[in-house]
């Protein structure tokens, strides 16, 4: 009864202040419940990325733990090896440290036999053994490289 009583720009006046108030109250919630709702997504990132870290962290370290004691196993077998063996006292021919050397390093200059110096046999072995192992650690290396790569790359 009262709203029949005022003039036509009255009401339209009190429509327009009800609309504008309903839209900007509904602007003011859509608002903040959006910038919860980033908020929270960039605290779920974060600690996702957190935990993502944490089992990087993990991987790394068994992965170096067992790069570790391969390689300790390697060194111990090498100087069993060494320990073991029963070398002769004899000298080998210069011709066959150099043909070594030129194996061992393809890059290698050793071409010349008239001058090459023989070599004792316990030397041979040690270099043998040396050699070795260094290549038995170098593929330890790759094939844990290669062990961290696939786990780290499962890590989500």
């Amino acid at each position: 009864m009262f709203l029949l009583a005022l003039p036509l720009a009255t009401k339209i006046t009190i429509a327009t202040i009800v609309a504008v108030t309903i839209f900007g109250s509904g602007l003011y919630l859509g608002n903040r419940i959006g910038v919860s709702s980033c908020q929270q997504a960039v605290i779920d990132s974060q600690v996702h990325t957190i935990a993502a870290i944490k089992e990087q962290v993990v991987i790394s370290d068994q992965v170096t733990t067992e790069y570790v004691n391969t390689v300790a196993k390697i060194q111990t077998k090498s100087r069993e090896v060494l320990t073991n063996a029963k070398i002769s006292t004899a000298s080998l021919s210069g011709d066959f440290r150099l043909f070594h050397d030129a194996a061992a390093d393809p890059f290698s200059q050793a071409t010349g036999t008239a001058d090459a110096a023989s070599v004792e046999a316990q030397d041979l072995a040690d270099t043998l053994s040396a050699n070795y192992s260094s290549c038995n650690q170098n593929s330890a290396t790759l094939e844990a490289l290669q062990d961290w790569v696939r786990k780290q790359a499962l890590v989500e």
